[in-house]
């Protein structure tokens, strides 16, 4: 007899309630996880500001990220999330056309997908504003900084890949792979596969 483990997953898609089947893998997981928590009730993993709400998927992504490259991952205590692509600012017409997003309406669509969104550190996110990508990831001017001076993995990722490119962009495309990424990245995690 196999028995099965499932979770619930409160307001899914559409806002539903629905559960889900966990592998024996992933059940191993987050049992010891749930153990070493000090069995907490309510979610598994909880918001480290307001417990009453679930940790954002945008850190797990990161979490997950860091373990997948073996590189070490620790939550800051100021932090902010970054939009790669900004989602607001001057520029938005030409950020949009360079992206080879068509219209206003994609653009809110794709600028909200959790490949657009990292983990920065508060100062740097404020220093960089809506700067171009190329600017975010390959230049420290005058007092401001970028990705370039980030603790956190996806963001030195980035620096790491575009740094040197000439005129780099961060496009649709970009976003949309990033967002089937850890989407994956998080699926494996949860179902083991």
């Amino acid at each position: 007899m196999i028995l099965k483990a499932a979770f619930h997953i409160c307001h899914s898609k559409a806002r539903s309630d629905r559960y889900a089947i966990l592998s024996q893998k992933a059940l191993d997981i987050l049992t010891q996880y749930w153990f070493r928590a000090g069995k907490p009730r309510g979610f598994l993993f909880p918001n480290r500001n307001d417990p009453q709400r679930p940790m954002a998927a945008y850190t797990v992504n990161q979490f997950l990220f860091a373990k997948e490259k073996g590189l070490s991952f620790t939550l800051g205590t100021k932090y902010d999330i970054e939009h790669i692509m900004p989602y607001s600012g001057n520029n938005l017409q030409e950020i949009r056309k360079d992206a080879e997003i068509d219209s206003e309406e994609e653009f809110y669509g794709v600028v909200n997908k959790l490949g657009n969104k990292i983990l920065l550190e508060e100062k740097i996110n404020r220093a960089i504003g809506n700067e171009w990508f190329r600017t975010k990831v390959s230049t420290k001017l005058e007092n401001k900084t970028g990705y370039i001076d980030s603790k956190y993995p996806i963001a030195r990722a980035l620096v790491s890949k575009y740094q040197s490119a000439n005129k780099p962009y961060w496009k649709k495309d970009d976003i949309m792979s990033a967002t089937d990424k850890a989407s994956d990245r998080i699926v494996r995690f949860i179902f083991g596969e």
